[in-house]
């Protein structure tokens, strides 16, 4: 029979008894302390109440006995004195003369003169032998430096340390704070630990392949850091129904456009196998049928380079070369098949002679990906002009590529780049995959670099590709 080694418990439960234990260990180290001192006070609090009662009652026996060298006829004083507290007035031999409080059992007719002599007026001995100790807090009656008696204040040492009534109370305090201590401990945890089920919940609902906003709102969240904890759950489910929903649609269309050129050349060749055709139309329909195959081979050529550059597998065989004219061989060969757009350079004299570790082939994609995009962008309109801008930017080149065409919808910005994902205004102009705006920028990376979409608005967008500038060669 295996036993679970790591058994999980939930975790309200988990961090509410690892708090308690906290808190009872805290309290019980509070609680000790706390009776130390309270035993400490106490006992100093009596003994010097004790000690005042003595120096009082010499006092009183002073001013009113007779005669200062004999104590015999000074009268009994009867002061309100406890039971537990006994009084006696010794001579300076210890004799006693007079009890204040003369209790039942106890009467002591002389004290040994080393209670007397002791240094302190404090002291604690067992005066009847059977094992009871008595505090003896002793004061002087004495006048003008001349001693004629004591007055002893006995109490039971057991008295004294007694402390019971301000233990109990400590207890009641201590029990009192656990229990709110438990209280608060358990409904903050519970407040903390509901915002981290509800996103363990929506993880596992999102992992069974649900996408559906939870109802947490995160606006009565006042923890800042379960607030964004909370929000970007709900933006990141969102955000993966918005592209669930968005792959869907783009795989529908993605086989969409495998399958048109496919039927096209399929149709194209029935008619020929069946003499449908024939002559001049025959050679016609081979025509088509070899621009489709080109258009179904290039798409197929795009999905195993861009699955290549996922994995990795594509070895960059980079150079160093000037930036500038590798961009002008590029803008020149693609102008070459694309008479009808104008490309304009503004290149600034700064970067006539940077240098930047490229591949030429994979350079000249990138350029031609957004060249591409930028014409198909401007279709419709009536000018045609796309301007490469370069400049320098800190230790890298800056390239922009900006067209007049309509625009990007701001609902799509975010998307553009995601693989297979085309605009609801391109996917029925242009024929495609989707694929050259998350291949280009998936070869910038791969170059050092980087591409993002700057601008896009109704008069045009601007895409940026940022390039490492070689190192000297001084520094290699």
């Amino acid at each position: 029979m295996s036993i679970q080694k790591n058994k999980r418990i939930p975790l309200l439960q988990h961090w509410t008894k690892r708090y308690l234990m906290t808190l009872v260990v805290g309290l019980i180290v509070i609680g000790i302390i706390s009776a130390l001192w309270i035993r400490h006070t106490t006992i100093e609090n009596r003994i010097d109440l004790t000690r005042f009662m003595a120096e009082q009652t010499a006092s009183q026996v002073l001013n009113l006995s007779e005669s200062r060298t004999d104590l015999e006829g000074s009268p009994e004083i009867n002061p309100q004195i406890r039971e537990e507290t006994h009084v006696f007035v010794v001579d300076p031999t210890g004799r006693t003369i007079s009890p204040f409080n003369r209790p039942e059992g106890l009467y002591i007719r002389s004290f040994p003169t080393s209670i007397l002599e002791y240094e302190e007026d404090v002291q604690v001995v067992d005066l009847t032998n059977e094992g009871d100790n008595y505090y003896v807090v002793k004061a002087p009656i004495e006048e003008q430096g001349i001693i004629f008696g004591w007055v002893l204040v006995l109490q039971k040492e057991e008295f004294v340390t007694s402390v019971e009534q301000e233990y109990s109370q400590l207890i009641m305090m201590l029990l009192s704070m656990a229990v709110l201590g438990w209280g608060a401990i358990y409904f903050q945890s519970r407040r903390l630990v509901a915002p981290i089920k509800y996103v363990s919940n929506g993880v596992r609902k999102i992992k069974e392949g649900t996408y559906q906003k939870m109802e947490l709102s995160s606006d009565s969240i006042k923890e800042e850091e379960v607030y964004e904890l909370v929000e970007s759950f709900n933006e990141m489910s969102s955000r993966l129904e918005q592209l669930e929903e968005t792959r869907t649609t783009l795989l529908a269309g993605v086989t969409h456009e495998l399958k048109t050129p496919v039927t096209s050349i399929s149709g194209l060749l029935q008619a020929l196998d069946q003499g449908v055709v024939e002559g001049e139309e025959a050679k016609s329909f081979i025509k088509f049928s070899l621009k489709e195959t080109e258009k179904l081979q290039t798409m197929v050529e795009d999905l195993l380079v861009f699955n290549s550059l996922a994995v990795d597998a594509i070895p960059m065989n980079k150079e160093r070369l000037l930036v500038v004219n590798e961009l002008k061989e590029a803008v020149t060969q693609w102008r070459a098949s694309h008479t009808s757009c104008e490309v304009k350079h503004d290149i600034s004299a700064e970067v006539e002679d940077l240098e930047v570790n490229l591949d030429i082939v994979r350079f000249q994609q990138i350029i031609t990906n957004l060249l591409n995009n930028g014409l198909q962008a401007m279709a419709g309109r009536d000018s045609s002009v796309i301007v490469v801008r370069v400049r320098a930017q800190g230790k890298n080149v800056r390239v922009d590529v900006c067209d007049e065409g309509i625009g990007i919808p701001a609902t799509e910005q975010e998307f553009i780049f995601e693989r297979f994902f085309r605009g609801e205004g391109k996917k029925y102009q242009t024929r495609g995959l989707g694929l050259g705006l998350a291949l280009s920028r998936m070869l910038a990376e791969g170059l050092g670099g980087s591409l993002a979409l700057t601008s896009s608005d109704d008069v045009g967008s601007v895409f940026t590709l940022i390039l490492p500038i070689a190192p000297d060669k001084d520094d290699n």
